[in-house]
């Protein structure tokens, strides 16, 4: 299944700078290994914010529950799901001209 994600950060406002830099590199590197992986599709940061839009592949809701909890900074983020599926668009595009085009 395809999902896509709008997280949020809400880092404890006491915290150092060089506490939420560190933290902030353990969530990139675990991120970073589930692209590796297939799993984190794409990520975008959204300007001016901590925040970001990705894609995520996940076998069911459950599974991408289970991945989204070993995130470093889980209890730290306000996340929104939508599981999405194929566009008829993309399905006419695929049947007529082959596989999209990547991003």
């Amino acid at each position: 299944m395809r999902f896509i994600l709008n997280i949020r950060a809400e880092l404890p406002g006491e915290w150092t700078a060089e506490q939420r830099q560190a933290l902030a590199r353990q969530e990139s590197e675990h991120a970073a290994e589930f692209m590796k992986r297939g799993i984190l599709r794409r990520i975008f940061r959204i300007v001016g914010q901590t925040a970001n839009f990705s894609i995520w592949d996940a076998e069911s809701p459950e599974e991408l529950h289970r991945l989204l909890q070993t995130l470093p900074m889980f209890a730290f983020l306000k996340i929104t799901v939508t599981p999405v599926i194929k566009h008829p668009v993309e399905q006419l595009y695929e049947e007529k001209y082959g596989a999209t085009p990547p991003f």
